[in-house]
């Protein structure tokens, strides 16, 4: 059986109230308690109405199975209540990402019911959203949890992700990595590197750190373009998925990497996708199989000796410096 009543207490801290209801106070003679996790979204204020169920568990009747009728509203002033019906679904409430702060892993979410119901935008922490990273505008559902500061928002998930200005589709829709950029320094010794691209350096205002394990073949070199997507690490973003240049990519990426860098090189210098450079062998180390070739004329370009592989040999042949 089913019953209607109205929240009449509801304690955030232990996670229980009580619900007012006549029938069931002919019933039972009391108030009908309720558990937090009997409720959607688990929180509830004074003067919520609310359907019902009644179980008898050990210590006698409790109230489960509680819907929303309609929402009880504090008035500006803090005193009173209005009531509204507020369009919930099963999972919670939806709205969208106002902000996101990376660096400092929160963000607040912008939703009509919770600002009439709380009178302000949702906290969320990096740690309740996929993936751990959320832009403006993205589409999402939620619940809501009382914490001791204040109502929070609990299990994101996202219903529409809304790109960064100047970024590609996103990676599912693509079927392959999302951005493309430019090696811009990379230490084999120490396992890492950076890759330059303008539509990340938009995003999220940094060049973007690879680890060489996600390089698919196992290696590249300094100026080399690449395609790649984006993971959530504890430290931030990081490039994923790194692979050398980007015939895999489409069309639309090369042209927008063009207009994102002007044509010009990481030195500065424009950079011809055919151009050929001529060096010598400045180092090379056999047991490693890796070494860099000294040239002017890259130097000018990339600021640096060009990294080189065993691997990018086009025969096996032993090499020495000069």
């Amino acid at each position: 059986m089913t019953f209607v009543g109205k929240i009449k207490s509801f304690n955030d801290n232990k996670g229980f109230g009580f619900i007012e209801c006549e029938a069931t106070h002919q019933l039972y003679k009391k108030d009908m308690f309720v558990l937090r996790t009997a409720i959607p979204g688990q929180i509830a204020s004074r003067g919520d109405e609310v359907s019902f169920n009644v179980v008898q568990e050990h210590n006698g009747p409790v109230a489960t199975d509680v819907q929303f009728l309609s929402r009880a509203l504090p008035s500006a002033g803090g005193m009173g209540m209005g009531l509204a019906s507020p369009a919930m679904r099963s999972s919670g409430y939806v709205g969208r990402i106002k902000s996101f702060n990376d660096e400092k892993g929160f963000g607040f979410i912008e939703c009509d019911q919770t600002q009439k119901l709380y009178g302000k935008d949702m906290f969320v922490l990096r740690t309740d959203i996929p993936g751990g990273i959320a832009q403006r505008g993205d589409e999402v559902s939620f619940t809501v949890v009382q914490e001791h500061n204040g109502p929070v928002a609990k299990e994101v998930q996202f219903r529409r992700r809304n790109a960064p200005m100047g970024a590609f589709a996103p990676a599912a829709a693509m079927n392959g990595p999302s951005y493309v950029g430019i090696v811009k320094s990379i230490n084999m010794e120490k396992g890492w590197g950076m890759i330059q691209c303008p539509q990340t350096q938009q995003a999220y205002g940094k060049d973007m750190f690879f680890s060489t394990s996600v390089v698919q073949g196992g290696y590249v070199q300094v100026g080399e373009q690449v395609s790649f997507s984006i993971k959530m690490e504890a430290k931030g973003p990081a490039a994923a998925t790194v692979m050398r240049g980007v015939a895999r990519a489409p069309q639309m990426m090369m042209q927008q990497m063009v207009a994102g860098f002007g044509g010009m090189g990481v030195g500065g210098m424009t950079v011809k996708p055919d151009q050929v450079f001529f060096g010598k062998v400045k180092t090379w180390n056999d047991e490693k199989g890796w070494g860099h070739i000294a040239c002017d004329a890259a130097s000018k370009v990339y600021g640096k000796d060009v990294f080189l592989m065993r691997g990018q040999l086009k025969e096996e042949q032993p090499l020495a410096p000069g």
